[in-house]
């Protein structure tokens, strides 16, 4: 018991401080107030129970302890979101080709594929879309749907044709390859187009013309080749779509054959030849006969006949060099053809 009116100036200043410091509480009787306290052993205080302030006191030279990153929100790198896109591609192929060989095939959405993927490995897939790079790129389309999912299995399948040919994985123990740093030369393109279409001697020659535009110092990056080879196929497996390249194929190889020779005449004459082949061009595309019978008049039933014969085979077109320069030439035998020529230059 301490009686504070019987201790000295000095004392009952270190006193005041004490019970301040300490935020001891009065309680009133009837002999006054009093206070009371425990004395803690210092060994037997929780090191949890102390403030930051008592911590620094005691260890000045200690650093606060530095708030951990969790690994589920872990920045991501480019490196990082390669790795993870091509650890996805070759677990998607090995699941579909597992459930090809068992008969078992499951058309999940790619989109639900990945975050449960995602979700196995506990992370977060928003952070990789966030890097700004091709494949990134790349892989939002795919879960964005831009591309359908038989474009992706192609994707998946020239994918496991590259491998083949590079001689190594291009996903391996948490390491891949970087595709845009990965070239091919024009013989392995070759090789590669011919597996894909089993030596289809006018599919392989077709397309290796289609990308030797795109080398560069007689190569092209795995990268671009393989985007390259994914538009040219999810084009042409549309039929609209494939059916208006075609024709454009064929305007071009009429340009070859015919345009060159009539752009030396007079640039009005150059225009209504023009109009002439557009007519028996669109007649043609569109599968409408009147466009042309309308144009050249008096349309015999064997007139008539040849021109249905150049819609069935336009129809019927996949889209080869061969077929294209074989309708083209049928064209210009189109037998009115020379005789709207013959009226106009009267």
């Amino acid at each position: 018991m301490i009686e504070f009116a019987k201790l000295s100036k000095q004392e009952k200043e270190k006193y005041i401080k004490f019970l301040v410091d300490n935020k001891i509480e009065f309680q009133q009787s009837d002999q006054g107030f009093t206070a009371s306290f425990k004395v803690q052993n210092k060994e037997n205080v929780d090191p949890s129970r102390k403030s930051i302030e008592q911590i620094k006191r005691a260890s000045p030279h200690q650093k606060t302890p530095t708030r951990c990153v969790s690994p589920l929100r872990r920045k991501f790198t480019r490196e990082d979101a390669i790795n993870l896109i091509q650890e996805i591609y070759s677990k998607k192929f090995d699941d579909a080709s597992k459930q090809l060989k068992m008969k078992n095939v499951v058309n999940e959405d790619f989109g639900v594929y990945v975050m449960r993927f995602a979700q196995n490995k506990q992370i977060d897939i928003k952070d990789c879309m966030q890097i700004q790079d091709e494949n990134v790129f790349l892989f939002k389309k795919f879960l964005q749907k831009e591309y359908e999912e038989e474009d992706l299995m192609y994707y998946l399948f020239l994918r496991a044709i590259v491998e083949k040919e590079i001689g190594q994985q291009i996903y391996q123990s948490k390491r891949s390859l970087d595709l845009q740093k990965q070239y091919l030369s024009i013989s392995q393109v070759q090789s590669i187009i011919s597996t894909v279409y089993e030596n289809e001697v006018d599919e392989v020659q077709e397309l290796l013309e289609y990308f030797s535009k795109y080398f560069e110092n007689n190569r092209i990056s795995v990268f671009d080749f393989m985007g390259l080879a994914l538009d040219k196929y999810s084009i042409d497996r549309k039929p609209q779509d494939k059916k208006v390249l075609i024709s454009e194929e064929v305007i071009n190889e009429l340009r070859g054959f015919f345009y060159q020779e009539v752009e030396e005449c007079n640039e009005q004459l150059f225009e209504k030849v023009k109009q002439i082949m557009n007519d028996l061009l669109q007649s043609v595309f569109r599968q409408d006969k009147r466009i042309w019978i309308n144009r050249v008049q008096n349309a015999k039933p064997e007139d008539v006949l040849y021109l249905e014969g150049l819609q069935k085979q336009f129809r019927n077109m996949q889209g080869s060099k061969c077929e294209i320069r074989n309708l083209s030439r049928k064209i210009l035998q189109t037998p009115q053809l020379s005789k709207c020529f013959v009226r106009l230059l009267e």
